[in-house]
Formats: C-alpha cells, sequence, structure tokens
C-alpha cells in the first residue's frame, strides 16, 4: 500500500513539469524547448548593443517563468546564452498549462539587488543600475502572459532608459559662399542623472517601469560626436545618451563660425557656444526617443524638441 501512494505521488508531480534534466527513459516529457521571439529597437546608432537589426548573440538573457496550474515558479533567474545557433538552457515546457514570462537582457552592463516578485518572479523585477554614462548600455526588459504550453512565446522586450537623440542643419546663406560655414565641435548635457533603481512590473502582457533613488548629477558630452560640417541636409550628430527617468535639462552646443576671409585674405574662424535651457521642462520618461532638432540660421540658433515611442524594431526569433 505505501508503495502504491508513493507511485500515486510520483505521478502527479510528472503531471506538473518536466524538465531536460528530469526525463528518463519510458516518461513521456515534451521535446520541445521554449521557444521565445523578441522584439528590439533597431532603427537607432548608438553605444546600446541592439543595432544591428537582430537580437546580438553576444547578450545572455535572465529569464524567470511562473506555472499557473500548480503556483509555482518553473524556474526563476535562469540564464540563456547563445550557442551553436540558439540561445540555450536546459528547459523545456511543462506537460501542461499556462506560464508567465519575466526576462532581463543587461548586455555588459553592470546590476546589482536583483530582486524578483513574490511569490510570482514574473509579476516585478527590481534592480539597481550604476553609473552608465560611459558604458551607455541599452538595458532591456520583457515579458509574456499566461503562454500555453509547447506554444511560442512572444516577448517584446522594452526600454527602461529614455533615449536622447541630437540632430542639425544649417541655412543656406552659411552653404553658398566659400570659406562660409558652421562645424559642430560637441554637444554636453548639463547635470543629468546617469544612475539609479528601477522597478518594472508586469500587468498581464504589459510592464511598466518606475525609477528611484538616482544618482548624483554630473556632465556628459554626446558619445561619438565628432567634429561635423553642417549642410541644408539633417545630421544625425553622436550616438545619443540613454539615461534613466528624470527631469529635463538643458545642453551646450559648441561650434565654430566659417565667415569667409578678411581683406587680408586670411580665414575667418569664429569659435562659439549655445546654452539652451528649456523654458518650460518636460520629464524624459522610459521607453521614449527625444529628439532635439538644432537649426542654425543668420539670425540665431532654433532648437525643436519632439518624441516618439522607443519601441519599433523587427523581429529575431530566438529558441530557448
Amino acid at each position: 500500500m505505501k508503495n502504491f501512494i508513493t507511485l500515486i505521488f510520483l505521478g502527479m508531480m510528472l503531471l506538473t513539469s518536466c524538465s531536460k534534466e528530469e526525463v528518463k527513459t519510458g516518461q513521456e516529457c515534451p521535446a520541445q524547448l521554449i521557444r521565445i521571439t523578441t522584439g528590439v529597437d533597431i532603427g537607432l546608432t548608438t553605444k546600446a548593443a541592439i543595432t544591428t537589426g537582430v537580437f546580438p548573440t553576444t547578450r545572455d538573457m535572465i529569464v524567470s517563468s511562473w506555472h499557473a496550474a500548480s503556483s509555482q515558479n518553473h524556474f526563476k533567474s535562469t540564464r540563456f546564452t547563445y550557442s551553436t545557433g540558439a540561445w540555450m538552457a536546459d528547459k523545456s515546457w511543462p506537460l501542461s498549462g499556462n506560464l508567465d514570462f519575466l526576462a532581463i537582457s543587461q548586455g555588459s552592463s553592470s546590476i546589482t539587488d536583483v530582486t524578483w516578485g513574490t511569490p510570482d518572479a514574473t509579476a516585478s523585477v527590481q534592480f539597481a543600475m550604476p553609473d552608465n554614462s560611459s558604458v551607455q548600455e541599452d538595458i532591456l526588459i520583457g515579458c509574456a502572459a499566461s503562454i500555453a504550453a509547447n506554444t511560442d512565446v512572444v516577448i517584446d522586450f522594452k526600454h527602461p532608459q529614455a533615449l536622447l537623440v541630437f540632430t542639425a542643419k544649417s541655412s543656406d546663406a552659411y552653404n553658398s559662399t566659400t570659406n562660409r560655414g558652421i562645424t559642430i565641435n560637441s554637444i554636453t548635457l548639463k547635470s543629468a542623472k546617469y544612475s539609479g533603481t528601477v522597478l518594472a512590473q508586469r500587468s498581464s502582457g504589459s510592464l511598466e517601469f518606475f525609477w528611484s533613488s538616482l544618482g548624483s548629477s554630473k556632465t556628459v558630452a554626446v558619445p561619438g560626436l565628432t567634429t561635423t560640417n553642417l549642410t541644408k541636409t539633417v545630421t544625425t550628430l553622436g550616438d545619443g545618451i540613454l539615461l534613466p527617468e528624470q527631469t529635463e535639462v538643458g545642453f551646450v552646443i559648441s561650434y565654430t563660425l566659417h565667415n569667409g576671409t578678411d581683406t587680408a585674405g586670411n580665414l575667418v574662424n569664429t569659435a562659439m557656444s549655445y546654452d539652451y535651457t528649456p523654458s518650460s521642462p518636460c520629464s524624459w520618461e522610459a521607453g521614449k526617443k527625444y529628439t532635439y532638432g538644432i537649426d542654425i540660421t543668420m539670425k540665431g540658433i532654433n532648437i525643436t524638441p519632439s518624441v516618439a515611442l522607443w519601441d519599433t524594431g523587427a523581429n529575431k526569433e530566438i529558441i530557448l
């Protein structure tokens, strides 16, 4: 009788879930590994890893899942690494039921104090991001809700940081005469913050981000911005800046004004600086792309801010 009860208990356990390391001869466990399709923004040139149109093979994922039928984490905080054509970990689907997913892809950046939700690890995740001003890494967080066993999982990775992009052009007058023009030398963001703690909360298949404990302010030059001669065509300046949610700050443009030649035939080049301070600061929000269009004319400099969602891109299937 004791052996019969033990067999019933073991059978119930096998119906709950089955991972690859548990597979033994005679058991009927699903062969299909969990498959994930990711969506990431690819239309940007930043120092972030997501720039090539596919999810980079150099990036790992940390994935947790919640099995609703058994009210337990099917696996929690599991690392999946690219190997021989796929992102691999020794995990497979449970035999039945639905799962929720929450994933982090941090690239090479350093995050600490990672805390997953309790008891459901996919309900939320919180971590501290150290100063990201030099690394400028695009940390990604994604989720999926109520996915039936043995089906593909679509995780749309989102950006918990905001992205600032700078573009510029000059007027016809500065491009119509020999030795006249504008050269942008640098753009420096004033007193922004580049570290803090982010909380991502999952509501079904959507994510909300909340930033707190932001670090000290510092001035940072737009990375990747080399000396650029402006034309009448809009040019993107540098790689953009990634940073936590915070109140908008201004920036300083350093540029050179080329004013032809003097009576002796010498070039007349004048170093200039323009300090932009927003009259009504907005909030830089997670997952949004803020573009500052700079237009230098004979009458001065015009700054035109605009904002768009930072979540469009192509898909790349990933097999876990």
